[in-house]
């Protein structure tokens, strides 16, 4: 009776964690859907990592310019080759009336740039607009793992990586035009980006299948049949040996 108790209690316990994990997934979901989300996708580098949106306040007096975003790619652990690595560069938002206005054809992915909060990037809404965006510039590193894109207008600009060559994986980011320097209190047109890289995850190639009697469960099978088949021939035979005996 205690036993079956114990039982009864574990699958309630199991029963409430499994309900308390989809609603946590559940409200993750909303929240990705109501706003935009900084993770740390991306070292904005412009002699310091301070640089990301422009506050609401400072955006007013952005009216028009153009800038440039450069892009280096840092080393990896296994110095792996950072040439010819492409990036695909779509905009998504414009500057008006001092806010981010998102691009008409990605409203649909329903995030709010004004309402940014922390300082920790753009990773999830980076995400979210890779789904949907085309690509409107390629962007190609060279042998040192550089590459820069110029003349481009005020905006926020996704950047991710169409073919990563021989590097790491590439964390897709959000770029503005002009970006913010809360350390010095300025706005920069010429951006500097160190992108976010992890590596390669190598699959586990599929084991060959076992066959024949390379299965022991197969030979174990065929001796028992075999035994069984001997055993019930002899059984018969001893019956019928009996029979004749009796007669």
């Amino acid at each position: 009776m205690k036993l079956r108790k114990i039982n009864y209690i574990l699958a309630i316990a199991l029963l409430v964690s499994s309900i308390s994990a989809v609603n946590v997934y559940a409200d993750t979901i909303n929240n990705i859907n109501s706003r935009a989300i900084i993770t740390d996708s991306v070292v904005i580098d412009k002699e310091d990592s301070g640089s990301t949106l422009v506050p609401g306040d400072i955006l007013e007096e952005v009216k028009s310019g153009t800038g440039s975003i450069t892009i280096t790619l840092s080393d990896t652990e296994d110095n792996r080759d950072k040439g010819n690595v492409k990036f695909g560069l779509s905009k998504v938002a414009d500057v008006i009336n001092g806010e981010y206005k998102v691009l008409t054809q990605y409203e649909a992915v329903n995030i709010d740039l004004n309402n940014i909060k922390t300082a920790t990037d753009l990773e999830l809404a980076a995400n979210l607009f890779k789904k949907v965006v085309s690509t409107d510039n390629i962007l190609t590193t060279d042998k040192n793992g550089k590459c820069t894109i110029d003349d481009l207008d005020v905006g926020v600009y996704l950047l991710y990586a169409t073919d990563i060559s021989n590097y790491e994986n590439i964390t897709p980011f959000l770029v503005s035009i002009p970006s913010w320097n809360e350390a010095d209190k300025t706005m920069s047109y010429d951006i500097n980006v160190i992108p976010k890289h992890t590596k390669i995850i190598e699959e586990e190639k599929p084991k060959v299948p076992v066959t024949g009697y390379d299965n022991k469960a197969y030979l174990y099978l065929g001796v028992g049949t075999c035994l069984l088949i001997g055993s019930s021939i002899l059984f018969f035979g001893v019956g019928k040996k009996k029979k004749k005996c009796e007669k």
